[in-house]
């Protein structure tokens, strides 16, 4: 699958990954960092936050991919807030292809990106006091929660991609 995937750089500097089989690239061409900030952190966890004053959230995010929207919550999370971010993935992306994205260059938190990226998978890793990493190896559809989410950041690729993703069902 590796060898199916370019790293391109984006409208706003930052990489962003084009799967050659799928035709498809994992955030907009515009922009990765701005597209996650404005859809995950602002419309999401920022939108929660200031209809809510919770000490505690629970984000389910479907499709970790690079890495990005969990680095941009980590960044973005007030200190007063414990955060428990819950990804699943069902293909995860190598160290050797997320270690050529330039997120940390552009934020300026390449340990907190290492960190997250390199991040055991199915176990529960402490990434700071308040802020908890939970990484998922599954298929979304066969995915069971255990949890009560505040928080979901549905992040596959288009329904023209993914079609089986977009479902009534699976979105339910």
């Amino acid at each position: 699958m590796t060898n199916n995937i370019d790293v391109i750089k984006t409208e706003d500097g930052s990489n962003s990954l084009y799967l050659k089989d799928l035709d498809e690239s994992y955030h907009s061409i515009h922009g990765a960092i701005q597209e996650s900030n404005h859809v995950f952190i602002k419309n999401g966890l920022n939108y929660f936050l200031d209809w809510h004053n919770p000490t505690k959230i629970h984000i389910l995010e479907y499709g970790f991919g690079t890495g990005l929207n969990a680095l941009l919550t980590e960044l973005n999370c007030p200190s007063h807030l414990n955060i428990n971010y819950s990804s699943i993935d069902n293909y995860p992306l190598p160290e050797n292809i997320t270690s050529n994205l330039n997120y940390h260059e552009r934020l300026g938190k390449r340990e907190v990106y290492e960190a997250i990226n390199n991040a055991a998978w199915n176990n529960s890793v402490k990434i700071r006091d308040n802020f908890n990493l939970l990484k998922i190896e599954s298929d979304f559809r066969d995915y069971k929660p255990s949890a009560i989410f505040d928080i979901i950041y549905f992040d596959a690729f288009s329904p023209s991609k993914q079609p089986e993703l977009w479902t009534i069902d699976v979105l339910q």
